[in-house]
């Protein structure tokens, strides 16, 4: 038989602030921030939570993105790299980091 875990309290929090997050995105840009579709929108973090995992939290990390174009910028540095506007807000709160993932330096 399969048991189902329990969420701690912490995580929960967690999942609540990012929930928050992508409810907020949906309701300032309602569509993917790279090419305007609005089917399939996913929560992606700008600086990858695996790689960068103290920037899971921060809102200014995080970008609505349709199924299509997450996959692409998480998977083809050409495509990431023609991102401006994501380096850019990245840059605002981790300048190193921007720089690092999106190869410039």
């Amino acid at each position: 038989m399969y048991t189902i875990r329990k969420t701690s309290k912490k995580q929960s929090a967690k999942n609540r602030l990012i929930a928050q997050s992508k409810q907020r995105l949906l309701n300032e840009y309602g569509c993917c921030q790279i090419c305007g579709n609005r089917r399939s929108l996913q929560l992606a973090h700008l600086l990858p939570k695996g790689r960068y995992p103290e920037y899971y939290l921060e809102s200014r990390n995080h970008a609505l993105l349709c199924h299509e174009c997450h996959e692409l910028y998480d998977n083809d540095v050409d495509f990431r790299k023609s991102q401006t506007w994501a380096y850019n807000q990245i840059y605002q709160f981790a300048p190193l980091e921007a720089g690092r993932y999106f190869r410039i330096n």
